[in-house]
């Protein structure tokens, strides 16, 4: 397989077919050796002086790939001994995601909109695959939001936040799906702040009784395996976040 890859990429970047710069070459090259298991975690890359025969490329442009591949988590390099797979299961390789979204400058609307997605498949496999573990641990969620809420001493917003995220990211885990609640934590790191300042804003305050409702229908959605009633949830919930976002913007 990697003979097939690398007769692949050698001189790629002199085909007018393929327009991409000798860096953008290499990236491509590692990043085929990986997603074809050619490389695993762990696996050590081909040298620099390698890498350049194979594909026919010069140092530097190596030497950046590598630099790129790095920043985001996927190479470990260490110095004096050469370059490495990362686990992206420790190094959040996923972050990638995050800095994309915030330098592409992506407007409301359009997070809003892929939350309902994002969320909604999470919802659709959860409801096949959550276990009575998680469900317990969701209700001891809830039952800590709603105490939390219910209670006459001053709210923290910060705390409110936390519970939040904690619930959401349970969902993840019921789905059963690693790849999907990698993505879906990640994406959290970008609601996060709406959230909070949504609960900084007096959302709690204003409507607590709301607030608790969205948890509790997730929550029995997932214990009668109902997709309809999933949908009005997540799309009510939503909705409500949008809602006290557009708000906050305006007090």
């Amino acid at each position: 397989m990697q003979n097939y890859i690398t007769d692949t990429f050698r001189n790629t970047s002199e085909n007018p077919a393929h327009p991409q710069s000798p860096t953008e070459l290499v990236i491509s090259y590692i990043r085929n050796l990986i997603l074809n298991r050619e490389l695993s975690i762990g696996d050590k890359l081909p040298t620099e002086t390698e890498l350049c025969e194979q594909l026919g490329v010069g140092r530097g442009s190596v030497r950046e790939a590598v630099k790129r591949l790095e920043a985001i988590s996927l190479l470990d390099v260490r110095r004096g001994d050469g370059t490495y797979v990362s686990d992206v299961r420790q190094n959040k390789a996923f972050d990638a995601l995050l800095y994309k979204i915030v330098l592409e400058d992506i407007d409301f609307k359009e997070i809003v909109d892929y939350r309902i997605q994002l969320e909604m498949g999470i919802m659709r496999l959860a409801i096949r695959n959550v276990t009575e573990d998680i469900l317990n641990e969701l209700k001891n969620n809830l039952s800590n939001f709603s105490q939390y809420i219910k209670d006459d001493n001053q709210k923290s917003p910060l705390v409110l936040h936390d519970l939040d995220i904690q619930f959401h990211n349970l969902l993840g885990k019921a789905s059963k799906n690693r790849l999907l609640a990698d993505v879906y934590a990640v994406s959290l790191s970008l609601f996060s702040p709406y959230m909070l300042s949504n609960y900084g804003k007096g959302q709690v305050q204003s409507s607590p009784e709301t607030t608790i409702e969205n948890h509790t229908l997730l929550l029995n959605a997932l214990e009668n395996k109902d997709i309809s009633l999933a949908t009005y949830a997540v799309v009510n919930s939503i909705h409500l976040w949008q809602k006290w976002n557009d708000y906050s913007k305006n007090i």
